[in-house]
């Protein structure tokens, strides 16, 4: 190398002042994830009086959580494992000031002379505000959707209403006519199938009234998607068709996101769909062989594909219909089908488009099917049998109509109840007769105390730990966040619940 040339080589120190200038978090680490340098802006995030002061600290030296930790450790492991970069990671962090920043973080292997991997150099910036937009538009969505939903919802419970109201009288004037039970019976049966069907109702409102909860079960995607479709249909002018080649395939998954990403993508194609074209949602199974460049993990998938013969798009909107702000619609604000990808890629898949100018759109949302260790959450099903049996049952219900009711229902099936409608009265009943009782049975809220039926589980754990506890209650939504001791209810069941279903629960405690 000249003199000349020598002499316009940057030191290091320059190398350091460039990127102490830059806007953004630089940082390099090698193979073991320890570091060997970075930039200002990120020794003032972790609390670090110099760049020079990162040098030798790993992550878990960083105010980070050992979560946040673990997760950047792990990708900077399956970077120099696999000689790639990762791009656009979205990810929390910690930082020196006690503030949880939400990044947007790129790394890429370091390479040697001879192309070995040393280490990763990796960048990222703040997008909090982004994120907290984001979020907040996953909320508003479904404010949004209930709007443009709420006309053939309220349809549909003023049919459940008239069906009861209408069964009811006519049974009421059987029974003045000393009719035959059998003609009765007819209309309560009509009864209660509409209850039925008001409680499903119920359900869809109550998950779409819940912001940022992520609750995963294991369900069946097949049923999943009629919901969606029924909870749909009567919103929009076009007709939606389902097929699947797997009706028993199941998923692992938060199902209230789901049924927004699809209730979202249902809508985009309705409204693509001009002529009210039929819109199609295709259920097929899919394999990925090896890691691809969307990052999924090699395994067996589900896809759902939501297609549409609509106005289509060209290639440049594809590149950019999931930016955040991006939005083709006069009143959109450009944040639906960008938080749609961030649910999908929260549940570790991808959302894949394909669409042409007039020639209609598909996207295709690719989920991995439910491991076997993930079984253990399904919900388990109930036939039509009552179970007659001959428990002493505690129940603690403060509404005292569901109260009589239940009480009935249970003693004309064999059981002893004893009930009690506030919490003082039940707490004393379980500390002073803790053997009077097989089974307890008890609401969630009772009266102002919004935790009573923890505190009942709590007053039967210390009494009789080996005592069966069931939730029963009409609305859980905070239940896990407020559940602060370390017993656990034995079930729970939402209202309203049947004669037959509570027989066969309790029988499996019996």
């Amino acid at each position: 190398m000249s003199k000349k040339t020598e002499q316009y080589q940057p030191s290091i120190a320059m190398f350091q002042a460039v990127i102490d200038a830059l806007p953004f978090c630089v940082f390099w680490k090698d193979r073991n994830s320890v570091g060997l340098g970075c930039n200002q802006a990120l020794a003032e995030v972790a609390g670090l009086a110099s760049p020079a002061e990162y040098i030798g600290k790993t992550d878990y030296d960083m105010p980070w959580t050992t979560a946040e930790a673990d997760f950047f450790v792990e990708c900077d492991r399956r970077i120099i494992s696999s000689n790639k970069a990762e791009l656009n990671i979205i990810e929390s962090q910690k930082q020196a000031d006690g503030r949880v920043a939400w990044l947007e973080t790129s790394k890429i292997p370091l390479l040697d002379h001879q192309g070995t991997v040393i280490g990763i150099l990796g960048a990222f910036h703040d997008i909090t505000e982004r994120k907290k937009a984001e979020d907040a538009h996953i909320a508003n969505q479904k404010l949004e959707n209930l709007a443009a939903l709420a006309a053939g919802l309220a349809h549909d419970f003023n049919n459940v209403l008239s069906m009861i109201l209408g069964s009811s009288q006519l049974a009421a004037m059987k029974i003045e006519k000393g009719c035959e039970p059998a003609d009765v019976l007819k209309y309560l049966d009509r009864i209660e199938k509409a209850t039925e069907r008001a409680s499903k109702l119920t359900g869809k409102f109550m998950s779409y009234s819940k912001q940022g909860e992520v609750t995963k079960t294991v369900f069946n995607n097949s049923e999943m998607i009629e919901d969606v479709i029924s909870f749909m249909q009567p919103s929009i002018k076009s007709p939606i068709m389902h097929k699947t080649t797997d009706v028993n395939s199941l998923l692992f998954a938060d199902i209230d996101q789901l049924h927004q990403v699809l209730n979202n993508l249902i809508l985009n194609a309705s409204q693509a769909s001009s002529q009210h074209e039929t819109i199609m949602v295709d259920v097929t199974n899919h394999n990925i062989d090896v890691l691809d460049e969307r990052g999924l993990i090699p395994g067996p998938y589900i896809a759902i594909s939501v297609i549409d013969a609509g106005i289509g798009m060209s290639e440049e909107c594809i590149q950019s219909i999931f930016k955040p702000y991006f939005t083709t619609k006069e009143s959109g604000n450009g944040l639906g089908l960008s938080s749609c990808l961030s649910i999908v890629e929260s549940h570790k898949g991808s959302i894949i488009v394909e669409s042409a100018l007039g020639q209609g759109s598909t996207f295709t949302i690719l989920l991995p099917l439910s491991k076997a260790e993930n079984q253990n959450a399904i919900h388990q099903s109930f036939s039509n049998e009552v179970v007659r049996g001959a428990a002493d049952i505690l129940y603690i219900e403060d509404d005292l109509n569901t109260q009589s009711a239940m009480r009935e229902m249970l003693q004309n099936i064999g059981h002893k109840v004893t009930s009690f409608s506030s919490l003082a009265s039940a707490v004393q009943h379980i500390n002073e007769s803790p053997d009077s009782f097989d089974l307890v049975l008890t609401d969630y809220i009772l009266g102002d105390e919004e935790c009573g039926g923890e505190h009942i589980l709590n007053s039967v754990y210390q009494a009789r730990p080996d005592c069966p506890v069931i939730l029963v209650t009409g609305y859980f939504e905070k239940l896990n966040a407020n559940m602060k001791s370390d017993s656990k209810f034995s079930y729970i069941v939402q209202k309203p619940v049947g004669i037959a279903q509570i027989s066969q629960i309790i029988s499996r405690f019996g």
